[in-house]
């Protein structure tokens, strides 16, 4: 410490230890052991955060894994659990949660297991008694029934290329360099140097692994509220605009979804009825209704004139895949940008 700033006239020394807010929990950190590399202050900052006697960390944790799970956390602000936070909607709940994940030894998949094995997050977003449920409890803070929720933007990526057939699900190495539109690099002054993609392949790599530019993140990705890489997002936002709706109709990556998820669908069932009903197998995990097929059958048979007549006025150099796998992607398209499709009930 500095006598009014000025270095010349030292006061204390500051010695590394852990926050002082919480006396009974108050560490200073030994001094490295002779011979070592490093000052082991990390360390010692680590297992201080990480140790049983912390009431903090373990809460925190879970509240955030929870969060992760049904929308909102136990305590609905994750970033703030001091006296001017939201305060925990079962904080016996939290206690308990939080003790079984410091004695399962701090292991994440256990505690993943043990919630969504839960009753609570098997509950259908649907409750026979919402109308007298909703009188006492409106904004479900009491967990009555599931939150409806949109797959945020890394899943719903993800969710496109497993039903195309397509997710790469290697584990670690390398992460890759999305493609990204033209337009939404005009406004740089080096366009040509500013971004340079990943090959097509090494692209249908889990969005985990996708490189994140803080100036300069995919436009799909932002447009369903991918977080913001230049500040801590503890919760994000989750909104509804048009433009969300124009990126699935208009996107390359959508189509290119719907284009290899047709081609598959085609190899695979060769009668319309069989093809639509391994395309809502696939896409929503169930059998299409009887109302569904017709519609489906009549979108294929619609969307195979069409373009069976572009085929014979078209002049265009490089094939064109066939009428009949532009049909298909046209229905796999439809399916993709639904709401059962992006929502999870």
């Amino acid at each position: 410490m500095l006598k009014n700033g000025e270095r010349e006239v030292p006061l204390d020394e500051v010695v590394p230890a852990s926050l002082s807010m919480i006396p009974a929990l108050e560490k200073t950190f030994d001094a490295a052991p002779e011979g070592s590399k490093t000052s082991h202050r990390r360390l010692q900052l680590a297992n201080w955060i990480a140790t049983a006697e912390n009431p903090l960390t373990a809460r925190v944790l879970v509240n955030r894994i929870w969060q992760h799970h049904f929308g909102q956390g136990i305590v609905r602000s994750p970033n703030n659990f001091g006296f001017l936070a939201d305060p925990p909607t079962h904080p016996r709940l939290l206690d308990w949660l939080a003790d079984e994940f410091v004695q399962g030894g701090w292991k994440i998949k256990r505690l993943h297991k043990l919630i969504l094995t839960s009753k609570t997050w098997q509950q259908s977003s649907t409750h026979p008694a919402a109308a007298e449920y909703a009188q006492k409890d409106s904004t479900n803070r009491l967990w009555w029934r599931s939150e409806r929720r949109r797959l945020d933007a890394e899943a719903l990526r993800d969710a496109m290329l497993a039903v195309s057939g397509e997710l790469d699900l290697r584990v670690g190495g390398p992460g890759f360099r999305p493609t990204i539109a033209a337009a939404a690099l005009e406004g740089l002054s080096k366009k040509s140097a500013a971004w340079n993609p990943s090959p097509a392949d090494a692209q249908t790599r889990r969005s985990l692994y996708m490189f994140s530019k803080r100036g300069l993140l995919p436009p799909m990705m932002t447009t369903f509220n991918f977080s913001d890489a230049t500040q801590s997002c503890g919760q994000r936002d989750v909104t509804t605009v048009p433009t969300q709706a124009l990126v699935l109709m208009n996107n390359p990556f959508v189509h290119d979804r719907s284009s290899k998820l047709a081609k598959s669908i085609i190899e695979n069932a060769k009668h319309p009825q069989e093809q639509v009903a391994q395309l809502w197998s696939i896409v929503y995990g169930r059998k299409p209704t009887a109302a569904e097929t017709q519609l489906a059958q009549q979108h294929l048979e619609t969307q195979l004139n069409r373009f069976e007549k572009l085929a014979t006025t078209s002049s265009q150099e490089t094939p064109a895949p066939s009428a009949e796998t532009r049909a298909m992607a046209s229905l796999a398209h439809v399916l993709l940008n639904s709401n059962e499709f992006i929502y999870i009930d």
